[in-house]
C-alpha cells in the first residue's frame, strides 16, 4: 500500500506515519498554502490512500486529481455547545470561518479530531464520518526508561492573555519551568516531553478543548495537568489529570506520583498513524462511497 500524507510539517510531523523518512511507500508533504505545486509529486506517486491534515487549505480542482481514497482530517477547533448554545470565542470564529472553504464533497472520509464536539458540529452542519483524536508518531512519541527528568513543568504553546495569566505563578516557583512558544517539534518535541515530569495545557481562550499536545505528553509518559476539558478524556485516563485551582502546592502532588502510574500500552498502540491509515483504508474496500476512487 502506498500512502500519502499532506499537511505542513511544521504543525504535522508529530502526526506523520511511523517510519516515514525512510519507507518509499510513504510520502509526506510539507505544503505551502500559497503554492500547489505540491500536486504533482502526490498525484506522480500514485498514493491508494491519502491522508489530508488541514483539508480546508487545499482548492476542489487540486485535491479531486489525487488518485485513490482520501482522506479529510479536521484538526481547527470550533466552538462548544453549552445549554443550546454555541459558545464562540475570536479563536473560534476564525476556525469557522477558514472551514467554509472545505471542499467536502472532495474527499471519501472526513474525521474531526475531537470526539467531544459530537453536539456543536452536528449543529453546524458538518458532514462527518468519524471523530478520532490525532493519531500520533508513535515511535517518536514513547515513554523512556526511568531516570531523573530535566523539566519539572513544561508547556509549549504560543503566548495569550488568558496563558499568562494562570501560568504567572510558576514566576516564583521552586519548579524547573519550561515554556516554549513555538518553533519545536517531531522529534525535539518528544525529547522535550520525555524529559518532563508534567505537561501543562492551558487553553488559548480558557473555553474547553482537547488539544493535540494532551496525548503527545501522556504518550511520552508525562503526566498531563489541564484546565477543564470539553470531555473526560479517552485515552490514557490515569495520566491526564483536570485541575481547578492552579498553584505550587495543587501541583506539587502530582509530581511526587509520577513515577508509580502505569503506562497505558493500549492507549498508546491506538493512536499509532500507521494503525489509523490502514484501518480506513481497509474500510474503504467495503465503503459505499459518492466518490469514485480514482
Amino acid at each position: 500500500m502506498r500512502i500519502a500524507v499532506v499537511g505542513p510539517k511544521v504543525y504535522f510531523e508529530n502526526h506523520y506515519p511511523e517510519g516515514w523518512e525512510t519507507n518509499p511507500d510513504i510520502l509526506c508533504i510539507d505544503v505551502d498554502e500559497e503554492h500547489y505545486g505540491w500536486l504533482n509529486i502526490v498525484h506522480n506517486f500514485r498514493p491508494d490512500v491519502t491522508l489530508f491534515y488541514r483539508p480546508e487549505l487545499y482548492p476542489a480542482e487540486y485535491v479531486s486529481r489525487i488518485p485513490g481514497f482520501r482522506i479529510a482530517f479536521l484538526s481547527e477547533p470550533v466552538p462548544n455547545f453549552w445549554g443550546g448554545q454555541l459558545v464562540e470565542t475570536d479563536e473560534t470564529r476564525l476556525r469557522l470561518l477558514v472551514y467554509s472553504r472545505l471542499a467536502w464533497d472532495c474527499f471519501h472520509w472526513k474525521v474531526f479530531y475531537d470526539p467531544s464536539k459530537k453536539d456543536t458540529v452536528h449543529k453546524i452542519g458538518f458532514p462527518i464520518d468519524e471523530f478520532h483524536e490525532l493519531p500520533i508518531n508513535i515511535r517518536w512519541f514513547h515513554p523512556i526508561a526511568s531516570g531523573r527528568k530535566r523539566w519539572d513543568v513544561t508547556f509549549v504553546g504560543k503566548s495569550t492573555h488568558h496563558r499568562n495569566r494562570r501560568l504567572d505563578f510558576l514566576r516564583s516557583s521552586p519548579f524547573r519551568f519550561l515554556w516554549i512558544a513555538h518553533g519545536v517539534s517531531g522529534r525535539e518535541l518528544a525529547t522535550v516531553f520525555k524529559q518532563s515530569k508534567v505537561v501543562l495545557n492551558i487553553h488559548a481562550d480558557g473555553e474547553g478543548a482537547m488539544e493535540p499536545r494532551i496525548y503527545l505528553a501522556a504518550a511520552c509518559g508525562a503526566i498531563v495537568l489541564t484546565e477543564r476539558l470539553s470531555a473526560p478524556p479517552r485515552l490514557f485516563q490515569e495520566r491526564i489529570f483536570e485541575l481547578n485551582e492552579w498553584s505550587n502546592d495543587s501541583i506539587s502532588p502530582y509530581m511526587r506520583d509520577a513515577s508509580n502510574l502505569r503506562f497505558d500500552q493500549t492507549s498508546h498502540r491506538s493512536l499509532s498513524v500507521l494503525r489509523f491509515i490502514e484501518s480506513r483504508f481497509k474500510r474503504s474496500k467495503t465503503m459505499i462511497s459518492p466518490l469514485e476512487v480514482i
